[in-house]
């Protein structure tokens, strides 16, 4: 499933919503993976999901304003979402980009357990992206042949802050899983038992 029609489909699955109030959403969040999306996109996806039964239209009329198409998101278009999101959850947080941006979208989605094997492989993926950065970086500041460092001087700071931006990303997935463990946001879960 392309990514923008998870995220129109994760958007109707919070609730209700006609197109201009995604392409809002999109604008207002600012989801990197979702750059350079036009409001024909997000419109293009909402009559495909609707073909596929995933989603349905009805035709809204408010006071004086034109009708609006208002959708809802189906049954199966509830199954399906669900298996995207946790399949796309999974995959993307091996990935640099897009994680962040499907948390917004699983609430209700998932179950706690895939929640948390998704946080655990990121602060994985994370550590050992440290690591590597830092064995890179290492080699790259060494001397060269004539005893000069090879990398100018404010070079340094930008490392520094490079790895602080994995540090810290390293540390606000650890707070995460620390709140799991202290069972915050049960309600915001699938149970095991609903989990496709």
């Amino acid at each position: 499933m392309p990514i923008i029609d998870l995220f129109v489909l994760g958007f109707i699955f919070e609730k209700p919503m006609y197109g201009y109030q995604i392409s809002q959403k999109v604008e207002e969040r600012r989801f990197h993976i979702l750059r350079g999306i036009k409001k024909a996109s997000i419109y293009k996806s909402l009559k495909k999901l609707e073909s596929e039964g995933l989603i349905a239209g009805e035709m809204v009329s408010q006071k004086n304003l034109p009708q609006k198409k208002v959708y809802t998101i189906t049954e199966e278009g509830q199954r399906e979402f669900k298996s995207k999101i946790k399949e796309n959850i999974l995959a993307n947080s091996e990935k640099t980009t897009g994680f962040w941006a499907l948390l917004w979208i699983i609430d209700g989605a998932v179950t706690r357990n895939t929640f948390k094997e998704a946080l655990e492989k990121r602060l994985k993926t994370m550590k050992l992206r440290k690591k590597m950065f830092i064995e890179k970086q290492t080699e790259r500041i060494g001397e060269n042949e004539t005893g000069d460092l090879n990398l100018p001087f404010y070079a340094f700071r930008i490392l520094e802050m490079v790895k602080m931006m994995i540090e810290n990303e390293m540390i606000t997935v650890q707070n995460i899983l620390d709140d799991l463990e202290k069972g915050k946001g049960e309600k915001r879960f699938l149970s095991n038992e609903e989990e496709i």
